[in-house]
């Protein structure tokens, strides 16, 4: 199922959008536009198929084009251009745990990082705690997700593991004969 990319590619999008200082409706519209996309029990290619995708809570008619757009060539020329407006290693920034589009900006803009070499050096230097609302705990979160990523554990937010779970949860709400079911993990 290509549910999944599509969320990516609508996270990806909000994401830069947040970056960039967008309008906050539009981002939202981004972001809740992936949830439901992500919950579907059916495969968006399937319902881009049957003509449906407005029909899917938050698609309008752009969204619906663009998603169609995706399935057809893997990607979208606004997304494209989006990330032409950033510096690319900013969306990398993002793959730190506890470290979102609002924070990279802020780093990007006042400290000039913007990728995940340039942040390694600022921790070291000590400049991270510099920047006001940045304080030692959010440095040390920070620092313990490039340590994650560095040695390629797949640790996730809950945030983000709630998310990934809500297809699954939409899965078994559909089985006959499934009563009871939660997310579980560590």
């Amino acid at each position: 199922m290509k549910n999944q990319e599509v969320a990516r590619l609508f996270r990806d999008i909000a994401d830069i959008l947040q970056i960039k200082g967008a309008n906050p409706f539009r981002i939202r519209a981004y972001q809740k536009a992936a949830q439901n996309i992500e919950s579907l029990s059916e495969d968006i290619a399937q319902i881009s198929e049957e003509g449906r995708l407005t029909s899917i809570p938050g698609i309008g008619k752009d969204l619906s084009e663009g998603i169609e757009e995706f399935l057809a060539t893997g990607t979208t020329r606004a997304f494209e251009e989006l990330k032409k407006s950033i510096p690319l290693g900013l969306l990398e920034l993002l793959s730190i745990p506890s470290l979102g589009p609002k924070t990279a900006k802020l780093f990007y803009e006042q400290l000039g990082i913007k990728d995940l070499k340039g942040l390694q050096d600022a921790l070291r230097k000590g400049k991270l705690t510099q920047l006001y609302g940045i304080k030692e705990k959010t440095v040390a979160n920070i620092a313990k997700g490039i340590e994650l990523i560095k040695m390629g554990k797949e640790r996730m937010t809950l945030a983000k593991a709630l998310e990934a779970a809500r297809p699954f949860l939409a899965a078994l709400e559909q089985l006959a004969g499934v009563e009871k079911f939660a997310y579980a993990g560590s």
